[in-house]
């Protein structure tokens, strides 16, 4: 039985009447004849589902955007909002993941022709968002700094560089790349921020919250910063989780995921 003639089955259920939606029936169907079903005929399900991914619809919405990610080139910018609104698309999932390993490629691809230093910027936020924070050290360590007189950018390459190194627990060496993003540039929130999550990631409480307060001064949005301590303490465990509960507590700031 080939997936057409499960498709045929539903569309006469449809014209019969029923409640269910056709992707419903499909969903069922499927299930029901998985058995004599060819998974192999359609190669865009079958690579869907290297991302843990069901399409039940060869004519849905998310059966044409998989087809076109199949071919390899980025995700196109609406189908990167529908699949985040369908939830398809969560932060370090299989499927954002290959998104992100797809930009940081293409942003090192914009450099080599443009060698514009910005490209490095986002190709390494893009490899950190797709786990690869190894490569974003990598690429930044080629840079020469002193070549660079534009001290926004010389910020924000060694900062994206630092969290790359909070990603793998080297916290001094991310320290140090945060002194000298503040050097760099001390109006900018991201030294700050990423001050704020080291120290936290250390225990030291109220020096990341000096810190993140320095960060909300040079313009740092709450979530943002909520974002970040919200990650921290869904890591912790046992009594250092629950020393952080209560130092957040005693905050001036309410987080309501904090029970």
């Amino acid at each position: 039985m080939t997936r057409k003639d499960i498709e045929a089955k539903v569309d006469e259920r449809i014209k019969a009447g029923t409640a269910f939606s056709k992707n419903e029936l499909m969903k069922k169907y499927l299930k029901i004849y998985s058995g004599q079903l060819n998974t192999s005929e359609d190669e865009v399900i079958t690579y869907a589902k290297k991302f843990d991914i069901e399409i039940y619809n060869s004519t849905s919405k998310l059966y044409k955007i998989f087809k076109y990610i199949k071919t390899g080139k980025r995700f196109l910018d609406n189908d990167i909002l529908w699949l985040i609104e369908k939830e398809f698309m969560k932060s370090k999932n299989k499927l954002s993941i290959e998104y992100n390993r797809r930009e940081a490629n293409f942003h090192i691809k914009e450099y080599e022709q443009k060698k514009d230093l910005w490209f490095i910027v986002r190709a390494s936020s893009h490899f950190r968002k797709s786990n690869q924070p190894n490569k974003s050290i990598e690429i930044i360590e080629k840079i020469n700094f002193n070549e660079i007189k534009d001290t926004y950018l010389k910020s924000a390459l060694i900062i994206t560089q630092g969290g790359a190194y909070r990603d793998i627990k080297e916290l001094d060496k991310a320290l140090k790349n945060a002194k000298k993003g503040y050097d760099w540039n001390s109006k900018d929130y991201h030294p700050c921020t990423l001050f704020g999550a080291l120290y936290y990631e250390k225990h030291q409480y109220f020096l990341g919250d000096k810190w993140y307060l320095k960060a909300k001064e040079n313009g740092a949005k709450d979530d943002i910063i909520e974002k970040d301590i919200y990650s921290i303490y869904q890591k912790r465990k046992g009594k250092d989780k629950e020393k952080l509960r209560e130092h957040l507590k005693k905050s001036d700031y309410y987080y309501d995921w904090l029970k």
